[in-house]
């Protein structure tokens, strides 16, 4: 078959629908890049997180006893009651004073352990542990390792 035949039997073909329009084979390289960018997000959320848990051992390194018994204890009864814990339960719970728990609480915000303080409209403080330390699902371990 001549060229002229071949380039006369495409023409009749396309005219008659026959033939699919062009596509591109291959996208290039910019599925590579999509790739890679997804691999480069999952590398930076690893090392953020491992960022997090480094950052936590200094912190709970860097606690005296009683602090970290103040902390497990917010820890404990937190999840046992699914809330915030006021300083007259921890007072009680640890057979300290209230301004003994709110002079190590005062600390522990100050080694900025994963806690927070907010106040109620009556003025009760509250005490709990923040949302981000229970995503790492260590605390457990660390109540284990105190009581």
């Amino acid at each position: 078959m001549g060229i002229k035949k071949i380039d006369e039997n495409i023409r009749n073909k396309a005219n008659k629908g026959l033939l699919m329009k062009e596509e591109p084979v291959s996208i290039g390289n910019e599925g590579v890049v999509e790739r890679l960018s997804d691999c480069r997000k999952k590398d930076a959320i690893i090392i953020d997180v491992n960022e997090k848990i480094d950052s936590l051992k200094r912190i709970f390194n860097s606690l005296t006893d009683q602090e970290m018994r103040i902390f497990t204890t917010i820890y404990r009864i937190g999840q046992e009651f699914s809330r915030a814990v006021l300083y007259r339960e921890i007072a009680k719970e640890m057979h300290l004073s209230q301004s003994s728990v709110r002079d190590h609480i005062s600390e522990l915000i100050s080694k900025e352990a994963p806690i927070y303080k907010e106040k109620t409209r009556n003025n009760r403080v509250l005490v709990g542990i923040k949302k981000e330390f229970y995503d790492l699902q260590i605390a457990s371990k660390l109540v284990n390792l105190t009581f």
